[in-house]
């Protein structure tokens, strides 16, 4: 069993909310999957590399955004926010996703067809909290 990477979208938002997961570049000290500048998950990265070549090191933002899996950033929300998102089984194969956050369980609609899709969107609208 795989698991799911975070889309590209969610992947932006959850940077913008303070995320900061491994990336890793180069084939020895891979630690992380990423998109590039972009939007490729695991893309080249040679712009961003010759833009630090060319500045001689000095410190430049990393236009790569960290792609952690749904369940690692499932597990950041849950213990850096209080934020839990979960997914529920509602009808014949549909899927609507919840949120523990501040006490109260909030469902919300619409309901999706497969888990990782209705963990994706639970994440986006648990990043949207922050």
């Amino acid at each position: 069993m795989e698991e799911t990477l975070i889309s590209y979208e969610t992947a932006k938002l959850a940077k913008e909310k303070g995320y900061i997961g491994r990336i890793g570049l180069g084939y020895k000290y891979n630690t992380g999957h990423y998109y590039n500048d972009v939007g490729e998950l695991d893309g080249d990265c040679t712009n961003h590399l010759r833009n630090v070549i060319r500045n001689k090191g000095k410190d430049i933002e990393n236009p790569n955004i960290s792609a952690p899996t749904q369940s690692l950033l499932q597990k950041w929300l849950r213990d850096i926010h209080n934020i839990e998102v979960f997914s529920k089984s509602e009808y014949k194969n549909l899927v609507k996703i919840g949120f523990y956050y501040g006490g109260d369980v909030k469902y919300s609609q619409p309901i999706y067809k497969t888990y990782e899709e209705a963990l994706e969107k639970g994440l986006q609208k648990a990043l949207n909290l922050i």
